[in-house]
């Protein structure tokens, strides 16, 4: 049900974080499942760095001003100076943190208040030298601006942040930060996690459902096909953690969905075959990945008694 998009960037210094006008900005397009993009795009005629301070700028003399030696020297003089700026720059040695955020339908559901979209993060520190790296007391993980505690990782022992956030019944916003020493110098941004909630019935219903009455739920174009299985979820009688299937074809025009036997408010959402992928921008994490759910609504119906 869900597919997997992934980033990777390098890590970035925290005094580019500060400055908004240099933000880079690597939203993931719709492409291949997974994708890697570097780091090192272009941005306004120039190439994205980790630091202005991996640069030095050595002005040289005119080619026709001075002896081919004296140039070759030069050359080699700024060439030298660049690399030891960037190993300088380096040492520095920032910690490097991985982002994943996943989103799925809740199933099976426990209650009706459980029912929805749920979202996941996850952001763990990189291996160093095959080790898990010390995360320093002065550093804050934000999921939408609110710290998440570290806890051990179940398998690797490793200190990380994992948070579920939900259920929702609309398209969320995820950022997510690191803070070193008060300053921010990570940042994603998560968009797109659920597109499914765009689609609609059409025409819109103008009455309760009898059973057997069928529905027509419009595609969209995040999930062309959107194929697959309606399911009813009853909020007026007998939970039924998941629901009630009702039957679904495909035709041109939509999604024909025939109601099954139920009174009172309803939850409709459709399970299909598609994939999609989230938008989003990823700034000073070493790896973002991320995952939308394919289900389609919820749509809000009532059933006749």
């Amino acid at each position: 049900m869900e597919q997997l998009a992934r980033h990777r960037v390098d890590a970035v210094d925290a005094k580019l974080l500060g400055r908004r006008g240099a933000t880079a900005d690597t939203t993931n397009r719709k492409a291949a499942p997974t994708a890697h993009v570097p780091c090192t795009g272009r941005r306004r005629g120039r190439r994205f760095r980790p630091s202005d301070r991996s640069t030095q700028i050595v002005k040289l003399p005119r080619v026709r001003d001075v002896p081919v030696v004296t140039l070759f020297s030069t050359l080699l003089l700024a060439a030298s100076t660049c690399v030891l700026a960037s190993c300088s720059d380096s040492a520095e040695n920032h910690l490097r943190f991985l982002v994943d955020v996943r989103t799925d339908w809740t199933i099976p559901a426990a209650s009706a208040e459980e029912l929805g979209y749920s979202i996941s993060v996850e952001v763990r520190p990189i291996y160093q030298n095959s080790k898990c790296p010390d995360i320093p007391s002065t550093t804050r993980i934000l999921v939408n601006g609110a710290a998440v505690a570290l806890s051990p990782n179940t398998w690797t022992a490793c200190m990380e942040a994992k948070v579920q956030l939900g259920p929702f019944m609309q398209d969320q916003t995820i950022t997510v930060n690191v803070e070193e020493a008060g300053n921010i110098t990570a940042e994603a941004v998560y968009d797109g996690l659920t597109p499914g909630t765009a689609a609609t019935i059409v025409p819109p219903l103008s009455g309760p459902l009898h059973p057997g009455e069928e529905i027509v739920i419009r595609p969209i174009p995040e999930l062309p096909s959107s194929s697959g299985t309606a399911v009813f979820y009853p909020l007026d009688s007998d939970w039924h953690p998941y629901g009630i299937n009702g039957t679904t074809s495909r035709l041109p025009d939509g999604l024909h969905v025939q109601s099954p036997a139920f009174s009172g408010n309803a939850i409709v959402a459709v399970w299909n075959g598609d994939f999609a992928l989230p938008k989003f921008t990823c700034l000073g994490f070493n790896t973002c990945e991320g995952s939308a759910a394919t289900v389609l609504g919820p749509f809000f119906v009532v059933g006749a008694p």
